[in-house]
């Protein structure tokens, strides 16, 4: 589904969110796969405790599609836009080994908004 599919059944206060927050762009061009092989989601969720990765403007799902983790998405594709496909891999990876996944800066923000949007303080 894309994301302007799943924004016609997603909460006011979601969609309201996202708008807001400037993460949407062309919302028909972001791709929201949840129905990925079972072997593959079970590798991505319970061994590796990874629920979504965003690829340029395709988020992949691993465990339930829920408005919170699509916003932390958004915020991923947002960056991409920003700064380019392999520019924000190339600085993802980096960051990941030089301090760790929860201290990336792309990571810190996606966080910040997303409890933003939950509305629990920022970590």
């Amino acid at each position: 589904m894309n994301l302007k599919q799943y924004l016609s059944k997603s909460s006011k206060k979601f969609e309201a969110f996202v708008y807001s927050k400037d993460l949407v762009y062309k919302p028909e061009k972001i791709k929201i796969v949840d129905n990925l092989p079972k072997f593959i989601r079970s590798f991505f969720s319970y061994n590796r405790g990874v629920t979504a990765i965003t690829f340029g403007r395709f988020i992949f799902f691993f465990d339930e599609v829920t408005e919170s983790i699509v916003v932390h998405e958004l915020v991923h594709v947002k960056q991409y836009r920003e700064i380019g496909f392999f520019k924000f891999l190339y600085r993802y990876v980096k960051e990941y080994y030089e301090k760790g996944y929860r201290w990336i800066s792309f990571e810190s923000e996606a966080y910040n908004i997303q409890y933003e949007f939950m509305g629990l303080d920022k970590k």
